[in-house]
């Protein structure tokens, strides 16, 4: 323990001892980041699954490519007939794990299939899908009903690495 140092009051001249305080920088944020540690990141933690299965199915008529994607992680294109399906793992990044979002891009558009704030992403259930002629469609598990989503065709063009021209058999 440091020496103490005596302050005078200038008004009624009487001393008082204080204990010396060090406040430097490098027990600052040593102890911010024990602070954040424990009371913001497992709050995080427990939000996040240990893994989560997206499932989409082609419900069209005919043959279609299906592309899906995150900033990290590309799926390999799949070519699905009518009523076929296929799924995949969501690859968490590593350090915003709540921030990570997967597309996927079809002939007609693209629709995002998993985002933190999706219902299915608050659940033990698989996110799934499917897709057909004009839209989209995501399961609710809290309701038991597929929700529309219309596409966004202009998100992904083929210029951008969007599902290839040609894909699309009748």
């Amino acid at each position: 323990m440091e020496k103490p140092i005596e302050i005078e009051d200038s008004n009624d001249r009487n001393k008082a001892k204080v204990n010396r305080i060090n406040c430097s920088s490098t027990h600052l944020l040593p102890t911010f980041l024990f602070i954040l540690l424990l009371n913001g990141i497992p709050c995080f933690v427990e939000a996040i699954p240990i893994q989560k299965v997206v499932r989409i199915m082609n419900n069209g008529t005919s043959i279609s490519s299906v592309r899906c994607f995150s900033f990290f992680d590309d799926i390999p294109t799949q070519h699905l007939r009518s009523k076929a399906s296929f799924s995949f793992s969501v690859r968490f990044t590593s350090f915003f794990s709540y921030s990570t979002m997967y597309n996927c891009s079809t002939n007609l558009g693209t629709f995002v299939v998993y985002r933190a704030d999706h219902e299915c992403a608050r659940t033990d259930k698989d996110c799934s899908w499917m897709f057909d002629d004009h839209r989209a469609y995501m399961y609710s598990p809290k309701d038991n009903t597929w929700n529309m989503i219309y596409y966004n065709p202009n998100y992904e063009s083929v210029e951008r690495g969007g599902v290839m021209k040609g894909d699309n058999k009748n």
